[in-house]
């Protein structure tokens, strides 16, 4: 894995106090310039809508007869079940599962990423009245690192060990970090970044980045989900290039262990 920069290593450079931005907007931009572009072994997309849902309507056959989704894909459906407290159903792309507090919609193929922001648009488009309280832009992913040793020492580093875990326990490893910052876009909500070692691939790690948006407070529940769908159609593409920063910070982070134990 490659890092770029001048002289000094990019996490160093763009996290370091000595080296000096004007503003958060050039920090960003040179967090953007050293993007390390890696393609994960596996990546889940999700948004989740907490709210108010009526989960018996959300059948296959609904979201066609509404022009959600194709009728050839509502018809290929598989895994369905409708109930008043409980729906989940699978197509090829899209899986879906509403309970009354609680929309979520996931794909792990990222050529649907953004038609699955287009059915949520479409979704609360079709239902405006919904009361939405609060929207996560979640992203999911496992990244294969280079080999055991720079996984390991990703871990050390990340959740240092000394001097009090060696201390108290014996042979302490990372488990799970979670971590949980201040929205810097002037909206309701934060972002909560959790790393942990990947369940489903050999040394790697696992990168769960959620977007979570606060309905605003000057607005009442009667003003339904306008406030969510505006996100989606003007901050995708922000989300999607925070969420790459993350990982990227992250990856550069893992490369500079390397020929470390």
């Amino acid at each position: 894995m490659q890092v770029t920069g001048p002289d000094v290593p990019c996490a160093r450079r763009v996290s370091s106090p000595s080296w000096r931005f004007v503003d958060d907007t050039a920090r960003r931009a040179a967090t953007e310039d050293c993007m390390v572009v890696s393609t994960p072994e596996l990546e889940i997309a999700s948004i989740v809508l907490a709210g108010s849902f009526n989960p018996g309507i959300f059948h296959p056959a609904w979201l066609a007869a509404n022009d959600l989704i194709p009728k050839i894909e509502a018809e290929a459906a598989e895994n369905i079940l409708v109930s008043a407290d409980y729906t989940r159903f699978e197509v090829d792309w899209l899986g879906l599962e509403v309970i009354p507090e609680r929309l979520t919609i996931m794909t792990s193929q990222a050529p649907y990423q953004s038609p699955l922001r287009d059915l949520a648009q479409s979704i609360l488009t079709l239902l405006p009245h919904t009361p939405i309280n609060a929207m996560g832009l979640n992203r999911a992913t496992h990244y294969k690192l280079k080999n055991e040793d720079v996984w390991h020492s990703f871990g050390h580093r990340l959740a240092p060990k000394d001097p009090v875990w060696t201390d108290i326990l014996k042979a302490p490893g990372t488990r799970r970090l979670m971590i949980q910052g201040e929205r810097d876009d002037g909206k309701r909500g934060h972002v909560i970044v959790t790393v942990e070692p990947s369940q489903r691939v050999d040394t790697a790690i696992f990168i769960d980045i959620n977007d979570h948006f606060a309905r605003p407070s000057d607005l009442s529940g009667i003003e339904g989900a306008k406030w969510a769908r505006d996100i989606l159609t003007e901050d995708w593409r922000v989300n999607t290039q925070r969420i790459n920063s993350i990982r990227s910070r992250l990856l550069i982070f893992a490369s500079e262990g390397e020929g470390e134990k």
